[in-house]
């Protein structure tokens, strides 16, 4: 039961009015929820609350497994494991068969097929999704490729679905294509990129879907939604008598305000020079900046190693940077601490860091882009940098509560932080105008 300020039941705690409201027949509900707002306590709340219902959780990593199933004892969640025939995906089948809760991941979310579709289905299951899940992949097929494929009679595109012909087709080089292909996920954009697009009959099978996630309108979750015609209701979290519960009228969460004074971004016009351009360190400014010991690539790992021991004045113990894996091993330098990759997400593995570099400067996919926009859908590339930002910042101690240091050279990376920051000591929600 979610619990609003807007319904028929009014209760008295403590001087504060508090509505409670009848389950909302919408289907799908996205729970947009800064990070450290209790959006895991308040879903575990409600699974332990509806014995009624059977849950498949999601998250992107196999510790959350455990939390799961050690926070629901008594609701019997079950991990699949790789003992029948066909991994984990079987083992999946033969548990939603005996209409067992289940926590999994996102890895094998992925590969759900018609026969997971229909248990799903026929299991009456909700869906919860810890963040919002990688819906559409850039296959690494080439435009000559898919010439080859489509002269050998293998596959046939129109309007921009692939299907597959080559019946007779014994080989192993496009074994996985064909699978997908066969099974309705794969497309073609402008007949040069293959995408393996999730079906959204999965989303579909489920009862109920509740996404947890943060900044859900720049996720391409939302335009793959908007696209397939899935509705959903926005839904927040709220700390009422001491408990964290999901409802549905905006709430911004306690610990924002202070943020602003925890997070310390580093204001150093030499340091941050190297940032200066819009494209400074993005994904091909890394592929294409020049090496060597007078290039921009040594100037950061100078930079972050000046500011690692002389502003920070910090041990390796402490520390934690990132950047794009095509720059890593030309920037790690000694003392660095821990490398982590630049869209981590919902791990606890660096809540002891209070220091980061973060030299990354990020741009969606711009095949990504074209697509979704092909459909009408405004795509807004800060928003979407925003939101990776802020969960590799949420990795470090800050999710503790303490005081961190930041390094952020990009100008617009460090402006779109600022401005985060700002506007949340304004008691501003995302997005509010």
């Amino acid at each position: 039961m979610f619990l609003s300020k807007n319904d028929f039941l009014t209760l008295y705690y403590g001087h504060v009015f508090i509505k409670l409201k009848e389950d909302i027949l919408t289907k799908t509900y996205i729970c947009d929820v800064m990070p450290g707002g209790g959006k895991s306590s308040a879903i575990i709340k409600m699974m332990n609350e509806s014995p009624d219902k059977k849950f498949i959780y999601i998250a992107p990593y196999r510790d959350e497994d455990k939390r799961i199933i050690e926070a629901c004892k008594g609701r019997g969640f079950v991990t699949p494991v790789p003992k029948d025939s066909g991994g984990r995906l079987a083992n999946l089948h033969t548990l939603l068969s005996q209409g067992v809760n289940v926590a999994s991941t996102h890895a094998l979310f992925e590969t759900y097929n018609s026969e997971t579709i229909e248990l799903i289905r026929d299991g009456g299951y909700s869906l919860v999704m810890d963040e919002a899940f990688q819906i559409a992949k850039i296959l690494s097929y080439s435009t000559s490729d898919i010439e080859t494929m489509i002269a050998a009679g293998l596959i046939d595109i129109k309007d921009s679905v692939v299907t597959w012909t080559g019946d007779s087709y014994s080989g192993g080089v496009f074994s996985d294509l064909r699978v997908m292909a066969e099974d309705g996920y794969l497309q073609s954009f402008r007949n040069m990129f293959f995408y393996w697009y999730y079906p959204p009959e999965v989303f579909k099978a489920f009862d109920e879907v509740y996404v947890l996630t943060y900044m859900f309108d720049y996720q391409f979750l939302k335009y793959y939604f908007d696209i397939n015609h899935i509705a959903y209701e926005n839904r927040w979290v709220d700390k009422i008598n001491g408990e964290y519960v999901i409802v549905d009228y905006p709430v911004v969460p306690e610990h924002a305000y202070g943020l602003k004074d925890k997070i310390h971004i580093l204001d150093n016009p030499k340091l941050n020079a190297v940032g200066e351009t819009r494209n400074a360190m993005s994904s091909t400014w890394y592929e294409k900046a020049p090496r060597g010991k007078n290039g921009p690539i040594a100037k950061i790992k100078k930079n972050i190693a000046n500011y690692f021991r002389h502003y920070a004045k910090k041990k390796a113990d402490d520390v934690m940077w990132t950047s794009y894996l095509s720059g890593q091993k030309d920037v790690e330098g000694r003392g660095f601490g821990e490398f982590v990759p630049f869209n981590a997400r919902a791990t606890n593995k660096y809540r002891e860091k209070d220091t980061i570099a973060y030299v990354v400067n990020v741009f969606p996919n711009p095949n990504f882009v074209s697509f979704f926009r092909s459909y009408g859908c405004d795509v807004n590339g800060d928003g979407y940098a925003l939101s990776e930002m802020i969960q590799l910042i949420w990795r470090s101690a800050i999710r503790e509560g303490k005081d961190i240091w930041v390094y952020v050279p990009s100008k617009r990376m460090r402006g779109l932080l600022t401005k985060w920051l700002d506007e949340l000591a304004e008691g501003k929600i995302q997005g509010e105008k």
